[in-house]
Order: C-alpha cells, then sequence, then structure tokens
C-alpha cells in the first residue's frame, strides 16, 4: 500500500520513483502521495536518498553525472495536478514554479536589490515599478526589509550567513513558485538564525507547499506537519504530527534514523 496522508486534498502523487548515479541506486521504487498537511520534513542517515528525492521534484538530478531514472511525478501547479515530464511544461517554467534553497546561501555576487532584482528581470514580464514592489514585498514576507532597506545597493556578502539565507528564500519567493524545497537550509547557520528561519519557515506554511530535508530531529518535530523518514532509498514511515509527538514512536523514529 502506498503511504499516505488524505486529511486535506494532495498535491504530490509519485509512482515508481527510481533514480541511481553512475549504476548505484539512490532511490528505488518510491510510491507516495502527499497531502496538504504543513510542512514535510525529510529525515534519514546520510546516503537515505533525502536529498536526491527533493532534487527529483524539480528535476535538477537530471545535471548530475551519471544519472538515469524513472518514475511518474505530478505535483499541484497552476490550480491542477500536472506531471512534471510532461513536454509542454518546460523545465525553467517547473522550476520558477518549485523553487529551491540549498545548505549554504548561495547569494549572487552583486547587490542585495540585484539579488532579486536580475532574476525577476530574467524570468518575468514585471517593469522596473512592479520589480521594485515585488523586491519590497519579498524582502518584508522573509522580515529582512528592516535590515537592509538602508543597504540596498551593498554588495550582499556582506550580509549575515542567516540574511543571506533569507535573501536566497526571499528570492525564490519573488517568482512565485507554489511549492518551496529546502534542502537542509539551517545547515551553516548558528543556534540563533536557525530559529529565525525555522519560525519564518512555520509562518510561510500558509502560503507555499514546502518541503525539507533536516539533520535535526529537534527541528523536524518543531516545523513539521508530517515527517517523511527514509532510509536506504526507501520510505521507511510517513507520520503525521501526533504520531511523532507520541513518546514511543520518537523511539522507533530514532532508531530507524540512527
Amino acid at each position: 500500500m502506498e503511504p499516505t496522508l488524505m486529511r486535506h486534498k494532495p498535491f504530490c502523487d509519485i509512482k515508481n520513483l527510481h533514480v541511481s548515479f553512475h549504476g548505484r541506486t539512490v532511490l528505488q521504487k518510491v510510491n507516495l502521495t502527499l497531502s496538504d498537511s504543513g510542512i514535510l520534513v525529510l529525515v534519514g542517515s546520510s546516503g537515505s536518498g533525502k536529498t536526491t528525492f527533493l532534487r527529483s521534484l524539480n528535476r535538477l538530478n537530471e545535471h548530475y553525472s551519471g544519472y538515469s531514472g524513472g518514475g511518474k511525478i505530478e505535483l499541484k501547479l497552476s490550480g491542477s495536478m500536472q506531471d512534471i515530464h510532461c513536454p509542454d511544461l518546460e523545465v525553467t517554467e517547473l522550476r520558477r514554479q518549485v523553487g529551491m534553497v540549498f545548505q549554504t546561501p548561495n547569494v549572487l555576487p552583486v547587490s542585495i536589490a540585484q539579488n532579486i532584482n536580475l532574476p525577476l528581470k530574467l524570468v518575468t514580464g514585471l517593469d522596473k515599478a512592479e520589480r521594485e514592489g515585488r523586491l519590497i514585498e519579498v524582502l518584508q514576507e522573509v522580515h529582512l526589509w528592516d535590515e537592509v532597506k538602508d543597504r540596498l545597493k551593498e554588495n550582499s556578502a556582506r550580509l549575515s550567513g542567516g540574511q543571506q539565507q533569507r535573501l536566497c528564500l526571499a528570492r525564490v519567493l519573488a517568482l512565485k513558485p507554489k511549492v518551496l524545497l529546502l534542502d537542509e537550509p539551517t545547515a551553516s547557520l548558528d543556534f540563533k538564525a536557525s530559529h529565525k528561519i525555522e519560525d519564518l519557515l512555520i509562518e510561510l506554511q500558509d502560503r507555499y507547499q514546502i518541503i525539507a530535508v533536516s539533520h535535526s530531529l529537534r527541528q523536524a518535530r518543531k516545523i513539521a506537519g508530517q515527517i517523511l523518514v527514509m532510509k536506504e532509498g526507501q520510505i521507511e514511515h510517513l507520520l503525521k504530527k501526533d504520531q511523532f509527538e507520541n513518546p514511543e514512536m520518537l523511539q522507533k523514529l530514532l532508531e530507524d534514523i540512527f
């Protein structure tokens, strides 16, 4: 039976997903239906396939050397379920709608403002005034506007690590995605900055479908509406919030991860 949580409408349906690199299997026979029940957090030991699973959802694996794979993935984009491998859906449009933030902040080597404006100019048809409005909107959304509004022409490298990560998130949000993929978004941040990102994600979950990889069970329990446990390229458990808050289930979860 496929793992499923159907309290709400499904936003992701995966059938027989399998991925290999240079002949080494990373994901095998993944079948999964996900509902919009809050943030989905992927946990599991290193090498269990979490990041590869995440990259499958925006077809980023295809850019890596030695990739081979198959299966069917449908995501709820533009109000309806769409096959992400459909020829009518361009990869660039898929990645606009399924935005991704990585472990280490990857700010562009330009000003804070240009980090938002350049992608907007390249991808959207917004004019200058509309781009400026969008910039303010997303910097406010990630609670960065008050910290940088007088520094917009400064190089983004002068921001702290936590600020840079929020800028990366704002850059993705500026393109109006439907789904956010986060690959250990606090891995390179200190405790205080990590908590700020976690609180922000909890705020954003009502506006975006969020799927995040985490190595922190504390973080997973804090932000997750669902936890997906992966082991050796397969799904071990898909848990609702009341399940992973149960002490016995938590102990079982720890055993499966470690």
